[in-house]
């Protein structure tokens, strides 16, 4: 990836973090490979393709209706982008089976996305899903 490449990797992942916060699933969807797939620490995830990616941030949409994700850091190394960003917002409806509890959640997360041809086409995800299950009460 060129410099000019990696400047349009940065934009066009913060155009895809602004998206999730608008709840704009047809932006995401466009700009996620149908054979994307996503890697945490748990296991990979080949083949998630664009309708989960939108079902996924449906889920986290309806349990923080007023989520944010600020951006911390974000860079780009050949066809890789990394991004250090905070998930924050008010834990209103369920939640990984939480129900809602009315307590703001904050919790920092590290990815890196892979890119080709404009769109995602691997993820690798590190975020503090413990601290989040304790902030919503899923969790002692």
């Amino acid at each position: 990836m060129v410099e000019s490449e990696a400047a349009h990797g940065i934009e066009l992942m913060r155009s895809l973090f602004a998206a999730v916060e608008a709840g704009d699933i047809d932006f995401i969807v466009s700009h996620v490979a149908r054979d994307a797939a996503r890697h945490d620490l748990a296991e990979a995830y080949p083949g998630v393709d664009g309708s989960n990616v939108g079902d996924f941030i449906n889920t986290l949409r309806a349990g923080v209706p007023d989520m944010r994700l600020p951006i911390h850091d974000i860079f780009a190394c050949g066809d890789r982008v990394a991004v250090r960003f905070a998930i924050e917002g008010i834990h209103q409806g369920e939640l990984f089976g939480a129900p809602g509890s009315g307590r703001p959640i904050s919790i920092n997360g590290i990815n890196i996305y892979r890119l080709q041809n404009g769109l995602v086409q691997e993820t690798w995800q590190l975020a503090d899903v413990a601290g989040l299950m304790r902030q919503v009460g899923g969790v002692d």
